[in-house]
This record gives C-alpha cells, structure tokens and sequence, in this order.
C-alpha cells in the first residue's frame, strides 16, 4: 500500500487549492504524513481560499506544471 505514495523523482513540487477544510483536515491527518515518509525532499503545499474550485498542481521542472481539477484529482 505504501508504495503508491513514493513519487517519481522528475517530480518537484506538488500543490494543493482547496476551498474545504475537510479536505484539509483529511489530507494532513492521513496522507500527508505517508508522503513525507516516502518523499521527504518533495515540498507539499496546501492553501485554502474561498469561492475556488480545488486543484492540483505537480511540478516538473522550472516552468513545467501541470494541474487537475476537481472532477478528476479529488473524489
């Protein structure tokens, strides 16, 4: 299970733009903590504003990001 948490090593960043505090909550209870285990040199950002539709972004490299929205990145 803990496998599925190690990320690529092309990967630089990764971000999250949530408009829930349950989202949050849940992320930094539960998945957080496994990602930094596996990926402790990889930043995780998480930032919450109002009226936004949540995204996630993975950066590559220095001007490759790539983002999903909600429909697809969160269930």
């Amino acid at each position: 299970m803990s496998g599925r948490y190690i990320l690529q090593k092309h990967i630089k960043e990764i971000s999250f733009l949530s408009n829930k505090l349950t989202f949050r909550r849940l992320f930094i209870r539960k998945i957080y903590p496994i990602l930094k285990k596996h990926n402790p040199y990889v930043p995780i950002l998480i930032r919450e504003a109002m009226g936004v539709t949540p995204v996630l972004w993975i950066r590559y490299g220095f001007d490759t990001k790539k983002s999903m929205e909600k429909k697809k990145a969160f269930p």
